[in-house]
C-alpha cells in the first residue's frame, strides 16, 4: 500500500490497483454479447441512435425497457455525432467506468484529506455494481455508468456551470439521475457550495422544461410498465441481497455516517439524508431492475464520507468496508426470480478454455 500511495502520481496508481482487484474478483461475460438477447438489445439501442425523436414507448411492448429509453439521449446522441458502433459504446461505458472511479478517488481525498481512506472507500465502490457497471453491464440501451459518471463529476467539479451541466445531462441519460441529483444539492448545501447548488437546480428546470416541451411538440408516451408498488411486494423476498448487491460494502459507510450525524446532532441532515435514501430505496425496489437502480445511491457513499471526515476512526472503517465489499461476490438482481452471479477472473478463464 505504501507504494501505491507514495510520489505525485498516486492517484493513477491507487486507480490502477483498485482496477485490477476489481476486474480480478469480477470479470465481464463477454461471451453473452453473442446471445440473441444481448444482440436484440443492441438493434432495438441503434434503432433509437437512427432515430433519436422517435417514441420508444409505442414502439416496444409496456413494461419493456426499450419503451423507457424515449428520453435517455445523451448517450444516443454521442453515439451518433461520433459515429460509435457497439463496440464504440462498450469502450465509451468502460471508459467512463474508469472516469468514475477517478473522480470518487479525488473527491474522497478532497473531503477525506487521508490517502489511505480515499483508496478504501474507492475500492469499496469499485467491487460495487455502482462502481463495476461500466464494465459488467454488455446489454444495448444500459447507460448508468455515464449516468452515475456525470452525477460525480457534479459532485466534484469547482466550476458551479460544469456541475450544473452535467447534472443536466445526467438526468437525459437516465431518469434516476434526478432521484440520486438531490444527494449532489444535499453535499453542496453542506459544503455551503451555494453556487453549485443552484447551477444543479437550474439544470434540473432545464430538463423539465426541454422533456415537456418535447413531450408535447412530439407527441411522445411516458412508459410506467411494470413500474409501481406491485412490483414491489412482488420482490420483498429479494430486497436485502437487492439492496446489498447495488452499493455492497458501501452500505457499511453510509450507515456509519448516518450514525455520525445524529451523534454531531445534525437533525436537519439526518432527516433530509434518510429522506432521499428512503426515496431512492423504495423507487428501485418498484422496477425490475433492482441492482442498478439501488446503484444511484452511489452519491450518497460521499455524503456519509464527508459526515465522517473527522471520526478518528474513519480509516479502519473504510479498510473493512473495502475488504468486504471485495471479499462477497457480485450479484445482479432483476426481477423476482432472476439473480445472476459475476464471475471472478479465475473462473471466467476455466469457463472459456475448460474443455468442452
Amino acid at each position: 500500500m505504501a507504494l501505491v500511495l507514495s510520489g505525485p502520481h498516486w492517484k493513477v496508481k491507487a486507480l490502477l490497483a483498485v482496477l485490477v482487484l476489481s476486474l480480478l474478483r469480477a470479470f465481464p461475460s463477454y461471451e453473452a454479447l453473442k446471445t440473441p438477447f444481448v444482440e436484440s438489445t443492441w438493434s432495438h439501442t441503434f434503432l433509437q441512435i437512427d432515430n433519436l425523436i422517435c417514441d420508444m414507448g409505442r414502439l416496444f411492448p409496456p413494461g419493456s425497457h426499450e419503451s423507457k429509453m424515449t428520453f435517455r439521449l445523451t448517450v444516443p446522441l454521442l453515439a451518433r455525432l461520433l459515429g460509435l458502433n457497439e463496440t464504440g459504446i462498450l469502450i465509451l461505458s468502460a471508459i467512463a467506468g474508469i472516469v468514475l472511479l477517478y473522480v470518487s478517488l479525488v473527491l474522497l481525498y478532497k473531503i477525506t484529506k487521508s490517502k489511505e481512506s480515499a483508496l478504501f472507500i474507492c475500492l469499496t465502490i469499485a467491487c460495487a455494481w455502482a462502481g463495476q457497471t461500466g464494465f459488467q453491464e454488455l446489454r444495448g440501451g444500459f447507460y448508468d455508468s455515464v449516468a452515475l459518471c456525470l452525477l460525480l463529476i457534479a459532485m466534484a467539479a469547482n466550476s458551479p456551470v460544469i456541475a450544473g451541466v452535467c447534472a443536466f445531462l445526467a438526468a437525459w441519460t437516465d431518469e434516476r439521475a434526478l432521484i440520486a441529483g438531490a444527494f449532489v444539492v444535499l453535499l453542496s448545501i453542506a459544503m455551503h457550495e451555494r453556487a453549485k447548488t443552484i447551477a444543479v437546480l437550474v439544470g434540473w428546470c432545464g430538463y423539465a422544461v426541454l422533456r415537456l416541451w418535447m413531450t408535447s411538440h412530439y407527441s411522445l408516451a411516458v412508459a410506467t410498465g411494470n413500474i409501481g408498488f406491485d412490483v414491489l411486494a412482488q420482490q420483498i423476498r429479494l430486497i436485502p441481497i437487492g439492496v446489498w448487491s447495488g452499493l455492497g460494502g458501501c452500505w457499511i459507510v453510509i450507515c456509519a455516517g448516518l450514525a455520525s450525524a445524529i451523534r454531531q446532532h445534525r437533525y436537519t441532515l439526518t432527516a433530509a439524508f434518510c429522506a432521499l435514501l428512503a426515496a431512492t430505496i423504495v423507487s428501485a425496489l418498484m422496477v425490475l431492475d433492482v441492482t442498478r437502480s439501488i446503484a444511484y445511491c452511489l452519491p450518497a457513499v460521499f455524503v456519509a464520507t464527508y459526515l465522517l471526515k473527522d471520526a478518528p476512526w474513519l480509516r479502519r472503517l473504510a479498510l473493512w468496508s473495502g475488504i468486504g465489499s471485495f471479499l462477497v461476490p457480485t450479484w445482479y438482481v432483476q426481477g423476482n426470480v432472476m439473480l445472476w452471479y459475476i464471475y471472478p477472473l479465475p473462473l471466467q478463464l476455466a469457463r472459456w478454455f475448460a474443455p468442452h
